[in-house]
């Protein structure tokens, strides 16, 4: 490796470095995972339809996530 390819260090007059995207799609974000109350109880009523495992669903959540611990 020799010295003589070219600076690839981004600078203000040639900024070869990729923007980051977060400030384009808060908007997105912010719909999509919004926090007012109406969003909050809708996806509360969509987890309690989920329909429960089945017996190899119960033995694959018990294998990944480990036996439940006793509710306090």
């Amino acid at each position: 490796m020799d010295g003589s390819k070219g600076n690839n260090v981004p600078t203000p007059a040639n900024p070869t470095r990729r923007r980051g995207s977060g400030p384009t799609f808060d908007g997105l974000m912010n719909q999509k995972r919004a926090s007012d109350p109406n969003s909050l109880a809708r996806r509360a009523s969509l987890h309690e339809q989920r329909p429960q495992a089945g017996f190899f669903g119960q033995m694959w959540n018990k294998f990944t996530r480990g036996p439940q611990s006793p509710t306090k």
